[in-house]
């Protein structure tokens, strides 16, 4: 039986380093799949995003806190597995250097969350994207904080691991930058009306693309959450450059994004 689930383990280990990758899919509450992380990393996923709370001292992953006392930790659910999945491999997860991005969400008690983070992943710390001032250590996952993330705890950190992702703006003024800051993201409805079908109204597709612009000259990825889930959308967020394609239909995405490309 051993030796069984050995060469399963291997057979999976190389079906994902020959893996094609999706590099602008994000697994929106990839917890809520089927088979959490394994479902994403399956069809190239390079975002996988996380909600976690802290409870009884543990971090631990849920949509609400109904759900806390059957819950997992983010530890055996993601870390330790991320983990088992980066040893031997010099070169990433899929074996192009690719960095797959951990999103985690905070769903309660951010400072304190935030801390737990910082000291439960110090033992893992050499698997995450470094940055110290200006420079950058590559490392097979990048780790980032959404959820209105604490910045005075963030931009004071001593490991500098833990990046953030912050709202949407039309423009960023050189005064607010964070250099821990990598993404930024916005509700679709908060900015658009279009619902995904026929043609994006004109003014909007202007909108988007200046959004998407304004973001990337200022060195952030951009993401929209609760998107419309069809291709016309998809299509439209794909040719305005937009970085995170937010996804709840992992297999369908893989689909329509490997054939476009």
């Amino acid at each position: 039986m051993r030796s069984s689930l050995f060469l399963i383990l291997l057979f999976l280990s190389d079906c994902i380093l020959a893996q094609e990758v999706i590099t602008s899919g994000h697994s929106h509450n990839d917890y809520k799949q089927k088979a959490p992380l394994h479902e994403a990393i399956s069809h190239g996923y390079t975002s996988l995003e996380v909600d976690v709370f802290l409870h009884k001292g543990e971090i631990r992953v849920a949509h609400t806190g109904l759900g806390l006392p059957l819950s997992k930790t983010l530890e055996s659910l993601y870390i330790q597995p991320l983990s088992n999945l980066c040893a031997n491999r010099p070169n990433g997860i899929y074996g192009d250097s690719t960095i797959l991005v951990l999103m985690i969400d905070l769903k309660n008690k951010r400072e304190a969350l935030i801390h737990a983070l910082q000291e439960s992943l110090l033992e893992y710390k050499h698997l995450f994207l470094h940055q110290t001032g200006i420079k950058t250590k590559w490392a097979p996952l990048q780790l980032v904080i959404s959820g209105g993330p604490p910045l005075h705890v963030i931009e004071r950190q001593e490991e500098g691991f833990l990046f953030v992702d912050l709202p949407v703006k039309r423009s960023y003024s050189s005064q607010e930058h964070s250099v821990f800051c990598s993404r930024r993201s916005a509700a679709w409805g908060d900015l658009f009306t279009w619902n995904g079908h026929g043609t994006m109204p004109l003014d909007e597709k202007k909108l988007l693309d200046e959004l998407v612009l304004s973001a990337h000259a200022a060195g952030y990825k951009i993401r929209f959450w609760a998107i419309p889930e069809t291709e016309s959308c998809w299509d439209v967020l794909l040719e305005s450059g937009v970085d995170w394609i937010n996804i709840d239909a992992l297999a369908e995405f893989a689909v329509f994004y490997k054939n476009k490309y």
